[in-house]
């Protein structure tokens, strides 16, 4: 019998920068429609939040 253990090397904290996606209104408007095309799911709620970052 042999236990193996593993210890990542890396820590994700507070030094990660966080990256904002901007879209242009075409793009943010076609994944809202993509978004009403498609049933209720997971998907559909990652894609009505991603078209709301839209550059004015």
């Amino acid at each position: 019998h042999l236990d193996v253990k593993v210890r990542p090397l890396f820590t994700l904290g507070k030094e990660q920068v966080s990256r904002k996606i901007s879209l242009s209104s075409s793009a943010a408007n076609t994944l809202h429609q993509t978004a009403l095309s498609i049933e209720d799911s997971p998907l559909k709620d990652s894609l009505e939040k991603l078209s709301k970052r839209f550059k004015d």
